[in-house]
């Protein structure tokens, strides 16, 4: 069925699109989704060769209820015809076991946006599966650049485990969208791969390392069209092409930043658009926007105050004067919610997550105040506008370690103290003056600014 939908689907008007950016195995990739170029009309018969597969799979279920191949394609056909709800019921029904049937309700609740049951689902899967499969499905090494891939190799295995949570929470796209749908994102393109492992696919060839590879790096197709070959090899057959989401941008901060935030240059935050390792769609934003505001830090002894103001920035993307209804269509988990705006302290070294947080609904701008033990932060500055698909948002990471606090130095042998507690000095009639309430030099900004660019 996939391969006949393949090639009934519209040729490729680029003639394959040019040379490859990169050379994965078997697999030519190219970074040419975008632009216009969103799904066409599906053919009325590859929908209806769909609609048979999942008939015959539903009676396929009912004959061997525990063949866990059978589930997996069920799950994911129904999922491909956009019947997430019914995918998510055939997952609940499963009973082959926890590791199997908890990650196929897993990406069904992700595909549906509800990340924190994603999220539990996954982790339940988690913990029924052998622990060397499980730490496959942590690993971020293959979303990251090859300074983090370098990076990430150098830890000891204890030293990832103790990062790795760390490394997902940066990559969270927004905070302020409860769950992290990066992290679940990830699990379910492992769940997908799992799935066309012995199973037949458009390409027309095995499955192997360079197909999981492009899954789990830039997720799965979302649409077919077909090479036609070219007029003078008359046996060649037409090959199919993938096209993966259009809104696809790369969100996992580059590995310099990983490694060390608080010493990582601005540029360290902004991965390459053109040539990116990894990328992620967001369901509920579209458009991701550079710049959410400005973020300052003001040292308060044993704690910090985080100030952030905020707008959501100006949409200037190339899409921005004319409309795609695939673009604009807003997803039911999303629809009639107002917009919001949330400052975010983000520990790194520590497995919890984000630990301090302070919201603001509605308004086109406004300004936020959180105050928060000193330490090492990273703050995130979020706005999010659910019914224009856009997001902003600014992270700075900030080390800002307890500082003592003030003390009057004793008076001077000879000098007489005052009354009040303060010893006179050279320039003052009276008392000294009070220290500044804002701690004088500690006003300056402290650490680097990043932008997510789209």
């Amino acid at each position: 069925m996939d391969r006949a939908g393949a090639l009934r689907a519209r040729p490729d008007i680029n003639r394959g699109g040019g040379p490859c950016d990169e050379i994965v195995g078997r697999m030519c990739f190219r970074h040419d989704e975008g632009g216009d170029w969103y799904p066409g009309p599906e053919d009325p018969r590859t929908r209806a060769a769909r609609e048979g597969l999942i008939g015959t799979l539903a009676e396929a279920g009912a004959l061997a209820p525990e063949d866990p191949w059978v589930a997996g394609q069920h799950v994911f056909y129904l999922g491909e015809a956009g019947r997430w709800e019914e995918a998510l019921e055939r997952a609940r029904a499963c009973t082959i076991g926890e590791a199997w049937c908890a990650a196929l309700q897993g990406l069904a609740l992700h595909a549906l946006g509800r990340f924190p049951e994603a999220g539990s689902a996954f982790l339940r899967a988690l913990d029924a599966m052998e622990e060397r499969e499980a730490a496959a499905w942590w690993d971020p090494e293959l979303v990251l650049d090859d300074a983090g891939r370098r990076w990430w190799s150098d830890l000891s295995p204890g030293e990832r485990a103790g990062r790795m949570r760390g490394v997902w929470a940066l990559a969270d796209p927004l905070l302020i969208v409860p769950g992290n749908d990066r992290l679940t994102e990830h699990w379910a393109r492992r769940t997908v791969s799992r799935i066309r492992e012995r199973a037949r696919n458009p390409y027309g060839m095995s499955w192997g390392s360079d197909l999981e590879e492009l899954t789990v790096r830039y997720g799965w197709e979302v649409a077919w069209e077909r090479a036609e070959p070219s007029p003078y090899a008359l046996a060649e057959p037409a090959a199919a092409i993938g096209r993966h989401h259009p809104e696809r941008r790369p969100l996992m901060p580059l590995g310099e930043a990983l490694e060390d935030p608080w010493a990582a240059p601005e540029a360290g935050w902004i991965p390459d658009p053109r040539c990116p390792r990894a990328t992620h769609a967001p369901q509920y934003a579209a458009v991701v926007l550079p710049g959410a505001g400005r973020v300052a830090v003001f040292p308060r002894g044993e704690r910090i105050a985080v100030v952030g103001a905020w707008a959501l920035p100006e949409d200037t993307s190339r899409h921005d004067g004319h409309a795609h209804p695939a673009r604009d269509t807003i997803p039911p988990t999303w629809r009639g919610l107002p917009d919001e705006a949330g400052l975010f302290l983000i520990s790194p070294d520590d497995q919890a997550g984000p630990v301090h947080e302070v919201r603001a609904v509605g308004g086109e701008s406004g300004g936020l105040l959180l105050e928060a033990p000193a330490g090492r932060w990273v703050a995130s500055l979020e706005v999010f506008s659910p019914a224009r698909r856009s997001c902003a948002r600014r992270d700075r990471p900030t080390a800002a370690p307890p500082r003592r606090p003030h003390r009057l130095r004793p008076a001077a042998r000879g000098r007489r103290a005052l009354t009040g507690g303060f010893a006179g000095g050279r320039g003052h009639s009276g008392a000294a003056e009070p220290p500044h309430p804002h701690g004088g030099a500690d006003r300056r900004r402290v650490g680097a600014v990043r932008n997510r660019l789209p």
